[in-house]
């Protein structure tokens, strides 16, 4: 399929494919003989991006996703190392939502005084 297909596919636009092709997290797409240079993207492609937009509303970075991507796409990733980086993922979630309590409940007393004043 050419990248007009795989954006619509995956909703992403060609900038950003273009973007994660140069990145390395989606494979440099082959342009095949008598194509007009036109790339041409696998299914494949389709399921890693598709992966991407899983992984990044999980909270993954593009950087977190890199090494990742191709063993778990290719159903290769050993499941200790999936759990790895799920258990690591869900440590920082919850160190940050700690965090923004702490900030909540300053605030809350910030304003609490204001009321007093």
């Amino acid at each position: 399929m050419r990248i007009g297909e795989l954006s619509r596919k995956s909703g992403f636009t060609r900038d950003t494919i273009r973007f994660y092709e140069r990145r390395g997290l989606l494979p440099e797409a082959s342009r095949p003989a008598l194509s007009n240079r036109y790339k041409s993207y696998s299914e494949s492609d389709l399921l890693r991006l598709r992966l991407v937009r899983y992984a990044q509303g999980l909270g993954f970075t593009l950087a977190e996703m890199q090494p990742m991507l191709g063993p778990w796409v290719e159903g290769r990733a050993p499941i200790a190392d999936k759990r790895v980086a799920l258990t690591n993922k869900l440590a920082e979630i919850e160190a940050r939502q700690l965090r923004l309590e702490q900030i909540r409940i300053a605030l809350a007393a910030q304003l609490e005084q204001l009321s007093d004043e």
